[in-house]
């Protein structure tokens, strides 16, 4: 189980690993680099953004955007489409060795809360 959650998809830890030292450098970048309350400001919204890519990610690992996906199906060579529930089926199949994808966004994002919220009380018993 701990392989299937935390290690099965290293490219998207590199994606959000990507994310969170952009939003880090250019949140800082903007607002200065002295602050720890900006460190803090910056893990936070890289973290938000971040859970909100796993939330997305997630709504469609369970098929919550199967309609919108269904417009674009192609027809076959005889001018038939499938129908929703054929498409539906295929897609879980197809999704089924991709378990637990959009976890790695959501683990990252809530560590970069965290790191925010560990930052923001050092800042306040330096001050």
């Amino acid at each position: 189980m701990f392989k299937k959650l935390f290690i099965h998809s290293p490219a998207r830890y590199i994606v959000s690993v990507v994310i969170l030292v952009g939003v880090l450098i250019a949140y800082n970048s903007i607002n200065g680099w002295g602050h720890l309350v900006n460190y803090s400001n910056a893990f936070f919204i890289s973290g938000g953004i971040l859970i909100a890519l796993g939330l997305i990610s997630m709504v469609d690992y369970y098929g919550g955007y199967n309609i919108a996906r269904y417009i674009f199906v192609r027809r076959d060579p005889d001018g038939k489409r499938k129908s929703l529930a054929e498409y539906n089926e295929d897609r879980k199949e197809k999704l089924k060795h991709k378990e637990f994808r959009y976890f790695p966004y959501l683990l990252l994002g809530i560590l970069a809360i965290i790191a925010s919220a560990i930052i923001l009380i050092i800042n306040s018993n330096i001050h």
